[in-house]
């Protein structure tokens, strides 16, 4: 069976020289003009080393990433090369369609580089490196300035109170909303992450094998972000919406915040101003952790 690589280009150069006259099939899958422009920077490197090698780069969009990545590898249509969501990885490595990438990983010069998280992220799975990360992916909380201002608040929210109080002062602008929820597809993250916040804590089980999820701390942090629909400081159909839908609400200032992915919030920013909440604080007002 012919096995692919995860989870990104970086995993194909520590194959070292390639053969000439070969095209390798590289498919990326969370997008965005300036990640594909990366993208297409690190493969021209490897293109210039490796005379008579190319690389197609098949993009594939999130939203119908996993079905149509599925689809490609029933038909036989397996790339070289796959950028993988770190999710994905136990189902292919278990199939074994995942190229183990521990033999590289002791010829490459470049591993004594990786971090210690790196390596063990990449090797999640059977303690085997099937996938190497290129980066750490930032969840920040974007907010939207010009809305703020029409709406009377004054800088970005430093507690969960007042994210709260905000919200209430955005709703009462015409076809305006606080908050672009992720109540549907790969909404799941942005509810562990609040969970998390408001618990202090980012373990889901007790040593038991039971679930931490009926605590008070994630208790509060579910029900926080379920009163802000309730009491329509998110769009009414956000409770369907995926990715693609909360980029929209906040590129189109229907939201004033937003969590989606920087790389294309920072285009919006760059367009009509916003700024960026890095962590999340407590209602008290203390500081808390925002898990991944």
């Amino acid at each position: 069976m012919r096995k692919l690589i995860a989870a990104t280009l970086v995993a194909t150069l520590m194959a070292g020289t390639a053969l000439a006259d070969t095209k390798l099939k590289l498919v990326e899958v969370i997008t965005s003009p300036e990640r594909t422009e990366t993208l297409k920077s690190i493969v021209a490197k490897f293109e210039a080393a490796n005379p008579g090698t190319t690389v197609e780069i098949i993009s594939l969009p999130w939203g119908e990433a996993f079905q149509k990545f599925a689809t490609m590898v029933s038909a036989g249509e397996i790339p070289d090369v796959m950028e993988m969501p770190d999710t994905w990885l136990s189902l292919y490595a278990n199939n074994g369609m995942l190229e183990s990438l521990e033999p590289y990983l002791k010829t490459w010069d470049q591993t004594p580089e990786l971090t210690d998280r790196a390596l063990e992220l990449g090797r999640d799975v059977k303690d085997t490196a099937y996938m190497l990360p290129y980066g750490f992916y930032l969840r920040a909380m974007f907010y939207n300035k010009k809305i703020f201002a029409e709406a009377g608040v004054d800088g970005p929210p430093k507690t969960m109170d007042d994210f709260v109080t905000a919200a209430e002062k955005i709703k009462k602008l015409p076809g305006k909303y606080a908050y672009c929820m992720r109540g549907g597809p790969g909404g799941l993250n942005g509810w562990m992450m609040m969970g998390a916040t408001m618990a202090g804590d980012n373990t889901y089980f007790n040593a038991d094998g039971t679930s931490k999820f009926s605590e008070e701390g994630w208790v509060k942090g579910f029900t926080w972000m379920t009163d802000l629909y309730k009491n329509g400081y998110a769009p009414k159909d956000s409770v369907n919406w995926g990715f693609n839908e909360i980029v929209a609400g906040f590129y189109t200032g229907t939201c004033a915040d937003a969590r989606p992915g920087s790389g294309c919030a920072d285009r919006h920013c760059r367009a009509h101003g916003c700024g960026r909440l890095w962590r999340h604080h407590h209602a008290e007002g203390s500081f808390r952790q925002d898990f991944p």
